[in-house]
């Protein structure tokens, strides 16, 4: 009987521990994961520390703000040439499925068409943000 109890026991302790961890709650800072430039304009991957996005417009704005702040923990963006004139990125919930390819959002701000005169800071009336 002793023996049945321990094995009931530790197979809800397993039970338990294996649905804590798919239920777990993701939630952090938003943070660059990757990045490129051409010219002056940002591509960039980023990892949103969450377990989703209620508000994709409201999280775009957000990352859109940290970029302008250059307020991201894993990078800093050069201002040497300038500010970045048009910023492009791919939006993953987590690290996991960046790993998978699972992007939830692709957000854009941008000019318009060929245009690269103005630049984020200075100019931000100019620019359009596209979430998709």
């Amino acid at each position: 009987m002793k023996k049945c109890m321990l094995g009931f026991g530790a197979f809800i302790i397993i039970f338990i521990a294996v649905c804590w961890r798919n239920n777990t709650i993701v939630y952090g800072e938003p943070d660059v994961k990757n990045s490129m430039s051409f010219n002056r304009e940002q591509h960039l991957t980023v990892i949103a520390y969450r377990n989703k996005i209620e508000d994709k417009e409201a999280f775009a704005e957000e990352l859109i703000q940290m970029c302008k702040d250059n307020s991201f923990k894993t990078i800093k963006f050069s201002t040497d040439r300038g500010y970045a004139t048009g910023i492009y990125m791919n939006v993953y919930l987590t690290e996991k499925d960046w790993k998978n390819g699972k992007k939830v959002m692709e957000v854009e701000y941008t000019q318009g068409p060929g245009k690269l005169e103005y630049d984020i800071i200075n100019n931000p009336e100019e620019f359009e943000l596209i979430v998709k």
